[in-house]
C-alpha cells in the first residue's frame, strides 16, 4: 500500500510546505563555510515563537541532520514537524520550509490515510505558519512566499526555482 499521509479522507492535498527568498544583506552570510546555515535556526526560532504566542504548543527549534532546523507543533496526539532548508546564492538565501503530520503510532504502522479533523488540524498549523511569514517576519522582506504541496515544492526545491 502506497503512503498517504497527506491526503485527507476526500483525497485533498494539504499544502504544508513553503518556499521564499531573503535577499542576502539581510540574512547574514556565514564567515567560515559551516555544515548548516546558521540563518535557519535564527529564522525557524522566530516562527515557533510566533506559533507559540498564538497558542500553539511547540517544541524548541534544533539543528536539523538532514535540514538546517526543524521543531515539532503538538496537537494533542496529533504532531506536526516543521523543517527548513536553506540554499545560498549569489545574491539570496532560498529556503524551503517543510511540514509533514502524523496521528497515533497505529495510523502509522497500517499506513491509513488522515482523517479529515486531522487534515484540518494540520492546514490550520500551516495557515498560521503561512501568516507568520508574511506578516511577523515583514522586517526580514521576503520575496515570493510560495504555499505549496509536498510534491509541488518538492520538484520546485530540485528545479532550483
Amino acid at each position: 500500500m502506497r503512503k498517504t499521509a497527506a491526503l485527507d479522507e476526500g483525497g485533498t492535498q494539504v499544502q504544508g510546505c513553503f518556499v521564499f527568498t531573503v535577499p542576502d544583506g539581510l540574512s547574514e552570510r556565514p564567515s567560515t563555510k559551516v555544515f548548516r546555515d546558521p540563518f535557519g535556526p535564527y529564522l525557524l526560532t522566530r516562527v515557533a515563537s510566533a506559533l507559540s504566542a498564538d497558542g500553539f504548543e511547540v517544541t524548541k527549534v534544533q539543528r536539523g541532520r538532514a535540514c538546517d532546523a526543524g521543531f515539532t507543533v503538538r496537537l494533542g496526539r496529533l504532531v506536526v514537524e516543521v523543517a527548513l532548508f536553506v540554499r545560498r546564492s549569489a545574491s539570496a538565501a532560498e529556503c524551503g520550509l517543510l511540514t509533514w503530520c502524523h496521528g497515533p503510532f497505529l495510523r502509522r504502522v497500517w499506513r491509513r490515510p488522515l482523517e479529515k479533523h486531522e487534515s484540518d488540524e494540520w492546514n490550520r498549523v500551516s495557515a498560521a505558519i503561512e501568516g507568520v511569514l508574511r506578516e511577523d517576519l515583514r522586517d526580514l522582506n521576503l520575496v515570493s512566499v510560495l504555499r505549496l504541496t509536498r510534491k509541488q515544492a518538492e520538484r520546485r526545491w530540485a528545479g532550483g526555482r
